[in-house]
């Protein structure tokens, strides 16, 4: 007998099942799951560190400084340090804002800081920058180390290469310091010098500007306007002397005549002062030809001028109080 044919088989009545119900049910076990494979992958983290911390305290520590410190210069190019999930004290995974905060999670230290060892191990390179920091250089004498040209950099490095102590090393930074410091010291005071001589000729130049300005104009202006200007700096010449004498040489006079117990000790150098102005005074009366007036006056083109007048009555004055 033939086998009897198979019936198919009719899944069951599926008429009336609620189906919002099944897809929250289906909802709140995939969550489940997510829950359970994020705390399975933060206890795997969590593990990876411990094991992580065992295997690289036994690896040399200057090998740790590097390796953070390209760790740090790689995600500060990238900025990838914010697509990296890192746990929080609340159990939770997030990635970091800000690479400062990275810092503080991952390396513990701030990102200045960081920043600083990177230059340190720019500056030194690998090899030196780990042996400087096993010698337990401090931050103070890297940064006189930076400070130094690259040329002095270089002997630091030989020095560290070359296997010295650390106070040896110290010494060679200091001795280095000390000498770019009294370098710099010796271009400051050559700075300050330039700076004088600067001003100086500044001053010089535009006194030279007034003069040649002045030359221009009186090459432009007429016989009678040059022997006008050519009058006034001849008064203001005398006015110069005039005011000398009458003050810092009158005081000077004063002060030696009533200088010791007596006085009319020191008459005959004070003479001679008077004797060399007069002197002058008398040579160039010759040279010129001028006639020894007493009070020749105002000259004409001068009665007109309140300043001149108001001198020539001072003057005056001054000569009848002591007659």
């Amino acid at each position: 007998m033939g086998r009897p044919p198979s019936r198919a088989i009719v899944p069951a009545e599926t008429e009336g099942i609620n189906t919002d119900a099944a897809a929250s049910v289906l909802a709140a076990g995939r969550g489940a799951l997510a829950s359970e494979r994020a705390e399975r992958e933060l206890a795997i983290f969590q593990l990876g560190q411990q094991v992580g911390g065992i295997m690289m305290s036994r690896v040399h520590r200057n090998f740790s400084e590097a390796s953070e410190i390209r760790l740090f210069t790689q995600l500060r190019e990238s900025k990838k340090y914010k697509d990296l999930a890192l746990p929080r004290p609340d159990g939770s995974l997030r990635p970091s804002e800000t690479l400062s905060e990275f810092c503080q999670i991952v390396f513990g230290r701030s990102y200045s800081t960081m920043a600083e060892h990177t230059q340190n191990f720019q500056m030194l390179g690998e090899q030196a920058y780990e042996i400087a920091v096993r010698l337990g250089l401090n931050h103070a004498a890297l940064r006189a180390v930076r400070a130094l040209p690259p040329d002095q950099v270089s002997k630091v490095q030989r020095a560290i290469a070359d296997g010295a102590a650390k106070a040896e090393v110290m010494s060679v930074i200091e001795d280095l310091a000390a000498k770019v410091a009294q370098v710099e010291e010796q271009l400051q005071d050559k700075d300050a010098e330039l700076q004088v001589a600067n001003t100086a000729r500044q001053k010089q130049q535009t006194r030279i500007d007034k003069l040649e300005a002045e030359r221009r104009r009186y090459n432009k202006a007429t016989p009678a306007e040059q022997l006008a200007e050519m009058q006034r700096r001849a008064v203001a010449m005398m006015n110069d002397v005039r005011g000398g004498i009458a003050g810092g040489l009158r005081q000077a006079c004063a002060e030696i005549g009533n200088h010791g117990e007596e006085r009319g000790l020191h008459d005959r150098f004070l003479a001679g002062l008077l004797a060399e102005i007069q002197h002058q005074l008398d040579q160039v009366r010759q040279d010129f030809g001028l006639a020894d007036v007493a009070d020749p006056g105002l000259p004409d083109w001068l009665q007109d001028d309140p300043v001149a007048k108001q001198l020539d009555v001072q003057h005056k004055a001054g000569r009848g109080s002591k007659a």
